[in-house]
Formats: structure tokens, C-alpha cells, sequence
């Protein structure tokens, strides 16, 4: 008897999308970009979701390799067992 293992597929991180205000008019975009300090405060936000998203990914890629490790020395553990089996 044969046995399969299965594996998954590992699911790709998704960031969150930032918020975009909807409200503002297509007047209001054309007339003005916005001031410094308004462009600065998107800025921010944008670097504050990157930055979220970079510790998401990484934490994703930490976990990830943590189960290929335990996945690795398992399958090290079973191939030392049939080896044992055929020795004998």
C-alpha cells in the first residue's frame, strides 16, 4: 500500500488596499492636486500600508518556512524508519 502526501499550495499574502475618499469632486482633483501638507499626509499613509503590508509578508514567509522546516525533518524521520526497515 502507498501512501501520498499532500501538499499545499502556499496562498499568496494580500495587502490591504488603502482607502481611497471618494467624495472629493472631479472639480475640486482638477483645480487644485492638494497642498504639501495634504500630499505629505498621503504620503505617510501609503508608507504607513507598505510597511504593514512588508510585516504581513514577512510574517507570512517566517511561518511559511517554519512548516518547511518541520515538513524537511519529518520526511528525514520517515526515509531513517524504511531505511531501518530494509536493514533489517
Amino acid at each position: 500500500m502507498t501512501t501520498k502526501m499532500q501538499t499545499r499550495k502556499a496562498q499568496p499574502v494580500q495587502c490591504e488596499e488603502p482607502e481611497v475618499d471618494s467624495s472629493a469632486s472631479a472639480d475640486q482633483g482638477a483645480a487644485k492636486m492638494g497642498t504639501t501638507e495634504e500630499k505629505l499626509e498621503e504620503l505617510a499613509e501609503l508608507v504607513r500600508v507598505l510597511a504593514k503590508c512588508q510585516t504581513t509578508t514577512e510574517q507570512h514567509l517566517e511561518k511559511e518556512a517554519e512548516r518547511q522546516d518541520w515538513r524537511w525533518k519529518d520526511m528525514q524521520h520517515q526515509f531513517r524508519e524504511i531505511q531501518s526497515l530494509v536493514h533489517r
